[in-house]
């Protein structure tokens, strides 16, 4: 096998780890908040989706872009064999950590009440407290796991963030349940009004930062057992480059993440901000908290939590793509660059495409099966939108990632400024309209706009793509036969939940057609040739499908 085969093989196998372990946590993180959800009511389930939205803003300031930027820093010095650099930059990214996510957690604990009523959710403080000390521990960890990222091993970031989610899961349900109790009793004591939303979230929040603490935990029993080889102590005695001295490395290292960091939290910020936006705008028409929080929990607390499944695989393709691609940029290899380019975005669209159509034509049942809500009619009506939330989120999260890996950290920026700018102006511009009989079409305003976002934002990055690398996308191998697959599979299997559901019930009906769906689609990407055999040979576990396929003569 070549080296050019092997590095081929190494990346997919990378990205398909971490994809893996995406796809699983997203999954039990949709298991855990069905009884959560179902625990904290819709009331409870806005608040808690609130407060876990600040929490993500808090994240955006002092973590989230930590990760990419030190895996891509690494990735880069390990390539020009500067091991002794290595090490500099995770004791550079450990104290940038320790000061600003321990700066940033005790003023969230301090301030919490300030911040939520500002957010336009007073009860979520509760929530906000016990999520402070959550940011100090994430910091840390993204420092680990971008360290690890950038020398190309994945396997500590994805087992730490599958136990990091199970914890979250079980301790996240037994504290929800026990601190509503605790809420009604303290209502019904003090006469404090309705606390069993307010504690109810608290407790769902418990799980988030014991989780994270797991994830530490683990990340730093992985980190000292293999310590020797991690900070490379026998190659940086052989090594005769010149090394950085920390003033250089400080330099970098802020170079790099200030831009991932601005790009990232403009990126997430128009998400992060429509709660905020939707609450103070509703509250302005002389609404409760009460009134709009139960429609806020059934599009954050449903629909993006189940659309955002499929979007975790481009997140997770994008975070394994960095130091793969600036490692083959830095060898000025273009070619292989826009290689990994092909392979990744076909690979996000065969998953993302599926994904789409499927939420969209069984969204009902599956949100009817799930969650238990009293306003289903507005979680059906979302997930209409689903396939191209799905699709344009996937899109521009691994465009970005493309960007980053080549080196081009300002222009998804650039791009991401001009994307929250429309965004940011038109929303409440937009919502103002909304008279206050009629509420409820807020939550679909808010839907557009956060798609009109995404949008703007694929259209922009890819064409900085087509400018700054030698790639061209291929429409008919990576769009059209997998869309055309997609379609073939959204019918059959909308057809087939039609047609069950009218004699066994529809649960049965609906998880029926989700398979009759999977094999469709297997079979289509085949027929069609969306996938060829040299791509499904190239993939993790590849061979074994192949043998599948040619017992069934699909495939020669």
């Amino acid at each position: 096998m070549s080296s050019k085969q092997k590095t081929r093989n190494s990346f997919i196998i990378n990205g398909t780890i971490l994809a893996a372990a995406g796809i699983m946590v997203r999954l039990i993180g949709l298991i855990y908040r069905i009884p959560l959800n179902n625990i904290l009511g819709s009331g409870g389930n806005g608040l808690y989706s609130n407060a876990y939205s600040i929490y993500n803003i808090l994240l955006l300031i002092s973590s989230v872009s930590l990760p990419l930027a030190i895996s891509k820093i690494v990735s880069a010095k390990v390539t020009a064999r500067k091991y002794e650099d290595c090490v500099k930059v995770l004791k550079v990214s450990f104290a940038f950590a320790l000061i600003v996510g321990g700066s940033i957690a005790i003023i969230t604990f301090i301030f919490a009440d300030f911040i939520a009523d500002i957010a336009g959710y007073p009860s979520c403080a509760p929530a906000l407290r016990v999520l402070a000390p959550t940011v100090l521990v994430v910091c840390i960890a993204g420092v680990i796991r971008g360290y690890f990222q950038g020398l190309n091993t994945m396997i500590p970031t994805a087992v730490s963030q599958i136990f990091e989610q199970i914890i979250n899961a079980i301790i996240s349900i037994i504290a929800a349940k026990k601190l509503s109790e605790i809420g009604i009793h303290i209502a019904s004591k003090y006469g404090k009004g309705n606390m069993k939303d307010a504690y109810g979230a608290a407790g769902g929040t418990l799980g988030t930062c014991l989780g994270a603490v797991t994830a530490l935990i683990i990340l730093l029993i992985y980190y000292y057992v293999n310590k020797r080889d991690i900070t490379f102590e026998d190659r940086i005695i052989q090594d005769d480059f010149y090394d950085d001295d920390y003033r250089e490395i400080l330099k970098l290292f802020f170079v790099t993440v200030i831009p991932v960091l601005l790009s990232t939290t403009l990126y997430q910020l128009s998400n992060v901000l429509d709660g905020m936006i939707f609450g103070n705008i509703l509250r302005s028409k002389g609404l409760t908290e009460d009134d709009y929080k139960a429609v806020w929990g059934v599009y954050s607390g449903n629909y993006v939590l189940i659309t955002n499944i499929p979007v975790a695989i481009a997140a997770a393709l994008s975070t394994s793509l960095v130091p793969s691609l600036i490692s083959s940029y830095t060898k000025g290899d273009r070619r292989e660059v826009a290689d990994k380019i092909s392979i990744l975005l076909k690979f996000t669209l065969i998953i993302a495409l599926p994904s789409g159509v499927g939420l969209m034509v069984l969204g009902k049942p599956i949100i009817a099966m799930l969650f238990r809500t009293t306003i289903l009619r507005i979680a059906y009506k979302l997930m209409l939108f689903s396939f191209l939330t799905v699709v344009f989120y996937s899109l521009s999260t691994i465009t970005n990632g493309i960007l980053q890996g080549v080196d081009k950290l300002n222009v998804p920026l650039k791009h991401s400024a001009i994307s929250f700018a429309i965004h940011i102006v038109l929303l409440p511009i937009s919502l103002n309209f909304v008279k206050k009989s009629n509420f409820e079409m807020a939550i679909y305003i808010v839907v557009i706009f956060d798609l009109l976002y995404s949008i703007v934002l694929c259209i922009l990055n890819a064409i900085a793509i087509r400018r700054y690398t030698i790639y061209r996308f291929e429409w008919l191998s990576s769009f059209i036969r997998p869309f055309m697959c997609s379609l073939v599979m959204g019918l059959l299997s909308y057809g087939s939940y039609k047609g069950l559901k009218s004699i066994i019930p529809f649960r049965y009906a609906c998880i029926i057609a989700m398979f009759v769906a999977v094999v469709t689609y297997a079979i289509t990407l085949v027929l069609f040739k969306a996938i060829t055999k040299e791509e499904l040979l190239n993939m993790p576990k590849g061979n074994k499908i192949y043998r599948i396929f040619k017992k069934v003569h699909l495939m020669n």
